[in-house]
């Protein structure tokens, strides 16, 4: 049995380990949300890292310590954005009976939030040049698909053919990125509509009212909105003026 001093010891060095943590949390949160502002105010391929450890006022090492690059903490916001996005979703998720809902809805979360504003789909087609974030996003998408299919009680996909089909959807939706970053105007929609029916030719899945599978898209979408960094960001409003 412990002692009482050696408690109190355990109890100790797990409260400093716990601040540690909570502090490098901390740091880690401030120069995501200052790179944020800097990549809407001046652009991602203007931002330096240099403008971050200024904004923020870290040391340089404090950054480096908590990311590799400025393409890391991008690939971090990227992330973040869209789980978060779909752990908004998951309770609309529940009683759904189309697979193809869930199946679709992360790749159509970045078409949603490119339509809102050229600065995010900006931040967006940046991410899609990056291999690492593309793997990334593959992965999500996976793992995303098989919990969905386990819980449809439908048989395992084949990963491999599932991987590349994802990757040249993946593709595809950098391209969207690509268009709404440069001033494109129109209705995603019709992009998250060929979504659809490329999934379900990719994973075979049965779409009998794809028109249908894309109206319950996008209202679990709309009604959750789009927070990135802790902003909030109705649908056609741009970042900078949103609350």
């Amino acid at each position: 049995m412990s002692s009482p001093r050696a408690k109190e010891v355990q109890k100790a060095k797990k409260d400093l380990e716990t601040g540690i943590e909570r502090r490098r949390e901390d740091s880690r949160r401030q120069i995501l949300n200052a790179a944020m502002e800097l990549f809407f105010e001046k652009g991602y391929n203007e931002t330096t890292t240099r403008d971050i450890v200024h904004k923020t006022g870290i040391l340089n090492g404090s950054l480096y310590n908590r990311f590799k690059s400025k393409d890391d903490i991008l690939r971090s916001v990227v992330a973040e954005t869209i789980n978060d996005a779909l752990a908004v979703s998951e309770k609309s998720l529940e009683q759904e009976k189309d697979l193809l809902v869930a199946v679709v809805l992360p790749a159509a979360m970045e078409l949603y939030a490119a339509s809102l504003s050229s600065k995010v789909a900006e931040l967006f087609y940046e991410a899609h040049k990056n291999w690492e974030v593309v793997q990334d996003l593959i992965d999500l998408a996976i793992n995303w698909a098989k919990q969905y299919l386990e819980r449809y009680g439908l048989a395992p996909m084949d990963e491999e053919c599932i991987r590349n089909g994802l990757m040249e959807s993946v593709g595809a939706v950098g391209n969207v990125m690509g268009y709404y970053s440069h001033g494109g105007r129109a209705d995603y929609h019709s992009f998250v509509k060929n979504l659809v029916a490329y999934a379900a030719m990719v994973m075979r899945i049965p779409a009998f009212d794809i028109n249908g599978t894309v109206g319950k898209i996008v209202r679990i979408m709309e009604a959750g909105g789009f927070v990135i960094c802790g902003h909030q960001v109705g649908h056609c409003a741009d970042p900078e003026t949103a609350d």
